[in-house]
């Protein structure tokens, strides 16, 4: 999606750079000042899905772009001057562009053009590996074992409403946006969020996966010194500090056990509920005891969803990932 670029001052430019935002495409400003003026050069490109950079497709695509170049002085009342305006093909040589008609005309041709490529170049529902993936938001691993199935119907739903959906060239891996949904063989484990740490074998504190990733780095290098002994494996750690105060440290990635006292919490009583899955395909409910109830809750939590109390006694749960929302509603007595 396009960024948000500054304008320049100038009307007629700035219109088109409206015009482009409006189709999504790519607009990079670079700004001189020499001497009494302001001279601005515009670049409006198609957008490359970050799937294809460095890629010849993704060369390609970056190929079709409308240069421009205004200038306007620095004086008051100054109007703004159209210095140059180039139009680039990855099919065709380069040509000049002199009225804003033209210009206005090219703009939507790019429009319209990265539209049709986006739909041309989405992945299709065959094009899934047949294998589970793995969900990641950004570079990190969120979510492991999501079936093919369910990624298809996230390429089919994209697809329909007509929304951009890419697929790695060499991976197989389903791109949207920040999100990609890798191939299980292509794919790193997912780490644990969050981590229990626990010193002098107090009663262990729930802390964030980047703290303890960091205290385990220090006690590693720079604060070795004040390390008396260490060990890790797996993402546990057991370090010694030589200050008693600090004790000897116990670090391990939290399970969905750990949060059995936050699942409690969010439930509330009731020895039976009912279950409402919220997923193509899946019974619409069902009844459940009370630690299946709390067991859903606390996978929930230690997968980073969010599972809250309702306004009508009930707890919802959202994940992170997915099309599979619950609602647990307690079973009605009478």
């Amino acid at each position: 999606m396009a960024t948000k670029p500054e304008k320049t001052g100038i009307k007629n430019a700035d219109d088109l750079i409206t015009l482009a935002l409006a189709f999504e495409l790519d607009v990079k400003i670079t700004t001189e000042t020499p001497r009494a003026a302001m001279v601005h050069t515009i670049r409006i490109t198609m957008p490359v899905p970050p799937v294809y950079a460095g890629t010849d497709l993704g060369r390609a695509i970056a190929a079709n772009a409308l240069t421009m170049t205004w200038s306007k002085r620095t004086t008051p009342r100054a109007r703004g001057l159209l210095v140059n305006t180039t139009l680039e093909s990855s099919d065709a040589a380069p040509r000049k562009m002199r009225t804003r008609a033209a210009m206005d005309s090219a703009v939507r041709d790019l429009g319209h053009e990265a539209a049709r490529h986006a739909l041309d170049t989405a992945a299709r529902v065959e094009d899934v590996v047949d294998t589970p993936h793995t969900l990641y938001i950004g570079d990190e691993p969120r979510r492991a074992d999501i079936p093919a199935a369910q990624v298809r119907r996230v390429v089919t739903t994209r697809r329909l409403s007509r929304r951009a959906v890419n697929q790695h060239p060499e991976t197989g891996a389903i791109h949207i946006g920040s999100h990609s949904y890798v191939p299980a063989e292509h794919a790193a484990p997912v780490v644990a969020r969050f981590h229990m740490r626990s010193v002098n074998g107090g009663n262990p504190e729930r802390i964030s996966s980047t703290e303890a990733v960091a205290e385990m780095n220090y006690a590693q290098m720079k604060g070795k010194r004040h390390v008396r002994e260490m060990s890790a494996a797996q993402s546990r750690a057991r370090i010694v500090y030589k200050d008693p105060a600090r004790g000897t440290v116990l670090l391990r990635p939290a399970t969905a056990q750990d949060w059995a006292a936050d699942a409690a919490k969010i439930l509330g009583s009731g020895e039976k509920w009912i279950r409402y899955d919220f997923q193509p395909g899946k019974a619409p409910y069902l009844t459940v005891s009370r630690e299946s109830a709390l067991n859903l809750i606390a996978e929930h939590l230690h997968s980073g969803s969010k599972a809250y109390p309702d306004t009508e006694g009930g707890v919802k749960i959202k994940p992170t990932a997915g099309t599979t929302s619950y609602r647990l509603q307690p079973f009605p007595t009478f």
